[in-house]
């Protein structure tokens, strides 16, 4: 909206949330006991499953929660890191486009983490169902995003002066 898509490609920001994702995945990845071998598990349990008459899709066939809690604190930590972005973007005077984007970013992965923390306590159900309705909600979390994002540029277009 304020700066050329050229300009917002360049993004210090961004760069930096690129080293930081990398460092929160491996830091996760060495300090929980069991992920590589809950990570095969997880792969190799994967079946076929009839969700209607002659419609089959992949699913787990059991609860991984070693890896389902390894996810779960990597999206919460993600969506903090998001919230120290967003207030660095105000802060550097951002385009509102990068605000909004950063705002419903860091809603999705506080989401996220909540939504797998379910899918790892059984909330949504047993496997498969539940792995099912995890995606369902999954999909609802991101329309919900998209819509906060629309929002925030739509109000932001209306009330800047003309």
């Amino acid at each position: 909206m304020e700066e050329s898509p050229r300009l917002r490609k360049h993004d210090s920001l961004s760069a930096v949330s690129f080293g930081v994702f990398l460092i929160l995945a491996g830091t996760i990845s060495v300090i929980t006991p069991g992920l590589y071998e809950a990570t095969v598990r997880f792969f190799k349990d994967f079946r076929l499953v009839q969700i209607a008459p002659n419609f089959f899709l992949p699913a787990p066939t059991s609860n991984h929660p070693v890896l389902y809690l390894a996810v779960e604190v990597f999206c919460y930590l993600w969506g903090l890191f998001k919230i120290i972005v967003l207030v660095l973007r105000f802060a550097l005077g951002s385009s509102v486009y990068l605000k909004a984007k950063t705002f419903s970013r860091m809603i999705f992965w506080l989401g996220a983490g909540l939504l797998t923390g379910m899918l790892g306590t059984k909330i949504f159900g047993d496997a498969p169902g539940g792995w099912f309705a995890f995606w369902s909600a999954v999909a609802i979390l991101l329309g919900l995003t998209l819509i906060v994002e629309a929002i925030i540029l739509a109000v932001a277009v209306r009330s800047r002066p003309r």
